[in-house]
């Protein structure tokens, strides 16, 4: 399956997570970050421009070391220095920076200060009332994460549907070639067109 250019962005979006709970130089940053808008609204793939030896360090926010580091996931499906960055910090920090009322510098606060490494440690924390000592926290946002962290639990995990749509397009298509196969539809609430996608339904 080729590399979607939503995963390209979700691949420079956790670095950029990793890199500022690191504390790494706010530029470094922001050149991933802008990395990621670029590829997420490009209006083709930026595999296929790859395959094809376009220059894409001629994209706006790219340039050439952006450009090669997209060649090498479109290559291998991940990012050397994403896994690198991986190994050395505990892998919950991504999904804790996602927590609504978090973000990066919190989760950075959270890790160093409070030695929190995981949801379960946040949660455990959070009800024993010892996040509101943190700097820049509070009893207030300490209740907001333990609502956040209680829907996490609870909720099924829900997609964009642009990104539904990178995938189950090209799925579907695959299935509609298959021996013996007539018809293949798209069914769920992908094809309600809702705003996320919570399931597909192939039929």
């Amino acid at each position: 399956m080729p590399v979607h250019n939503s995963e390209i962005a979700a691949i420079f979006n956790e670095l950029a997570d990793l890199l500022e709970i690191e504390g790494a130089n706010r530029f470094r940053v922001r050149a991933y970050r802008n990395a990621a808008i670029t590829i997420a609204n490009l209006p083709r793939s930026a595999a296929s421009m790859v395959e094809a030896h376009q220059d894409l360090s001629k994209l706006p926010t790219i340039g050439r070391d952006l450009a090669g580091k997209i060649a090498e996931i479109v290559a291998t499906g991940h990012l050397t220095l994403l896994d690198e960055i991986e190994k050395t910090m505990p892998a919950d920090l991504v999904r804790i920076a996602a927590i609504p009322g978090l973000g990066p510098k919190r989760v950075k606060t959270l890790y160093e200060i409070a030695g929190i490494e995981s949801l379960d440690a946040l949660e455990t924390a959070a009800k024993a009332g010892r996040l509101r000592q943190l700097p820049g926290f509070g009893v207030k946002l300490e209740a907001t994460i333990l609502h956040q962290l209680d829907r996490l639990a609870t909720s099924h995990k829900r997609w964009k549907l642009a990104l539904a749509e990178d995938f189950a397009e090209p799925y579907a298509r695959y299935l509609r070639n298959l021996p013996g196969v007539r018809d293949v539809a798209i069914a769920g609430s992908y094809r309600r067109r809702k705003d996320t996608v919570g399931d597909l339904d192939l039929l």
